[in-house]
């Protein structure tokens, strides 16, 4: 019996994983942001407000040799809770406006005002929302403390929701921006969409930025043909634009990844662990972002010619759910971590 959400129907089918043998020639890259693990202490509660109190869709659950799984449909991203977190004492926090967090979770809404009223009558932990003028944001504790963020975009297409039920973008605060620029758009081929003027979580390398690099107000030529507009941006939009950028021997203020679905914001103010030690999901950070591939061995290929450690390859299940029947897929996965030691998973 399930101990979360409703079931449809217990029938089951299982495939074999076709693999990318399949396709020899097949130019290895990555398709999307298409997963997210979120590693928890006490998943019966953690589950318990996703569904009751953010009202995220409800996909499947199961268990494995890792503990039991619960999985979320967040949008164009699939959120899966994972057994095996730690508390709060022994986790980093956000202190003095620096989050030592390095990832956030940022959903997307059409009416922050609206959901910032239900959370805040639900009693839970929240900033208060800041306006940056082409977007709202504010940031909120969930019952296991993780950090996750909130916007309200004027400058993109609708949400489509009021609810905390889509997940928009990933944030990760790094370190050595330049150098992790580099990484994710040339080493891991990511498309870069935006480098420049856009939200970013709050933290106090943004603030001094912000501080030392004034804001200028500027509007965007109306042709949406011009090099210089954003195709992140609306036609004519009027935003607050910042000075710094790579291309002008400035370290920038961030990078946006992807012109659809998740997006992937680097954001400067992180900070890497002692020593260049790579992160452990549930005791270093709670969350594990995962990339989708078209050609899973061509990529690791790839990152182990550019001196990136892969792990081998491991069963990676997805459930997919249709009308009439819900089919089970084993597919594989790798994991790697960037030069500042944050974990990703692949998978095709």
């Amino acid at each position: 019996m399930p101990l979360f959400g409703s079931k449809a129907s217990s029938k089951t089918a299982t495939r074999p994983f076709a693999g990318s043998a399949k396709k020899p020639g097949l130019e290895p890259r990555i398709l999307r942001l298409a997963w997210l693990g979120l590693k928890a202490v006490d998943i019966v509660e953690e589950s318990t407000f996703i569904e009751r109190t953010l009202r995220l869709q409800f996909l499947d659950e199961g268990n494995s040799t890792t503990g039991h799984h619960v999985r979320y449909n967040c949008g164009s991203i699939e959120l899966e809770l994972v057994t095996g977190g730690t508390v709060w004492a022994t986790r980093p926090k956000p202190r003095r406006g620096q989050p030592d967090v390095p990832l956030i979770a940022s959903f997307s809404v059409d009416n922050i005002i609206s959901l910032s009223e239900r959370l805040n009558e639900s009693e839970v932990p929240r900033t208060q929302t800041f306006e940056q003028g082409w977007v709202a944001s504010f940031l909120f504790l969930d019952p296991e403390r993780n950090l996750w963020q909130v916007s309200e975009s004027r400058v993109e297409p609708a949400s489509q929701t009021e609810e905390a039920s889509v997940i928009g973008s990933l944030w990760l605060s790094v370190e050595d921006y330049p150098a992790q620029l580099i990484f994710y758009r040339d080493t891991l081929g990511l498309p870069l969409v935006d480098e420049g003027p856009h939200v970013r979580p709050i933290t106090l390398e943004a603030e001094r930025f912000q501080a030392e690099n004034p804001l200028e107000r500027v509007i965007l030529p109306a042709s949406p043909n011009d090099p210089s507009v954003s195709p992140n941006l609306a036609e004519g939009a009027e935003v607050e634009a910042e000075s710094g950028s790579l291309s002008d021997g400035n370290p920038g203020s961030g990078a946006v990844f992807f012109a659809e679905g998740v997006r992937l914001a680097l954001s400067p103010g992180g900070k890497r662990l002692e020593g260049g030690a790579e992160r452990v999901w549930g005791r270093d950070t709670a969350f594990l972002p995962g990339f989708q591939t078209n050609n899973l061995n061509g990529l690791v290929e790839r990152l182990r010619a550019a001196g990136v450690r892969t792990t081998e390859p491991f069963p990676f299940a997805r459930t997919l759910d249709t009308r009439e029947l819900r089919s089970f897929t084993t597919r594989r996965a790798v994991r790697f971590s960037d030069p500042e030691g944050h974990v990703w998973q692949v998978f095709e």
